[in-house]
C-alpha cells in the first residue's frame, strides 16, 4: 500500500511538472495559477492563494488609509491580525509618526473597506451593520447608553 501510494504521489508530481512546463512554454506565465487549475482538476484542495492574502490585505489597506488620510503613497505600513471570511482586524502606521492604531475592515459589495479606525474603543453603531464576530470585537462603546458592551 504504501509503495504504490509513493509511486502514484511520484507519477503525480511528474505529471505536474510536465504540465506546468508545457502551459509555460505555450505563454503561460503565472505557476501559482496554472497549479491551482491542474490540482483543481484532481479534487485535491488549492491553498495557493491563502499565501497571498495577507499581503493583499496590506495593500488594500495601505492605500485605503493613505487615501482617507491624504497620506503619500507608500507611507502607511499595515499588519494584519485577524482574517475571518469577510472581516479583517489590524493595526495602521504612517511613516514618521510615533504610534498608529488598530482598524476594522470588511468586504463591503465585493470590495474591502475601512469600517473603524483608531486608538480607543470602536463605536457599536460603526460596528453593527458588518456583523464583526465577537472574537475580533470583544468590546464596543453604546453611544445611546453610554456603557460599554462585552460582545
Amino acid at each position: 500500500m504504501g509503495i504504490g501510494f509513493l509511486a502514484g504521489g511520484g507519477y503525480f508530481g511528474e505529471q505536474m511538472v510536465v504540465k506546468l512546463t508545457d502551459k509555460m512554454e505555450q505563454g503561460e506565465d503565472n505557476e501559482e495559477e496554472i497549479i491551482a487549475d491542474e490540482v483543481a482538476d484532481v479534487g485535491e484542495t488549492v491553498m495557493v492563494e491563502e499565501d497571498l492574502v495577507e499581503e493583499d490585505l496590506e495593500a488594500i489597506f495601505a492605500t485605503a488609509f493613505e487615501e482617507k488620510y491624504n497620506k503619500i503613497a507608500g507611507s502607511a505600513e499595515i499588519s494584519i491580525n485577524i482574517v475571518e471570511d469577510e472581516h479583517v482586524s489590524g493595526g495602521v502606521k504612517f511613516a514618521g509618526e510615533i504610534s498608529g492604531g488598530w482598524f476594522l475592515g470588511a468586504k463591503d459589495e465585493g470590495k474591502w473597506i475601512i469600517v473603524a479606525d483608531g486608538n480607543g474603543t470602536v463605536m457599536c453603531s460603526e460596528i453593527e451593520p458588518y456583523n464583526f464576530s465577537a472574537e475580533m470585537v470583544p468590546e464596543c462603546w453604546d453611544e445611546t447608553t453610554m456603557a460599554l458592551v462585552k460582545r
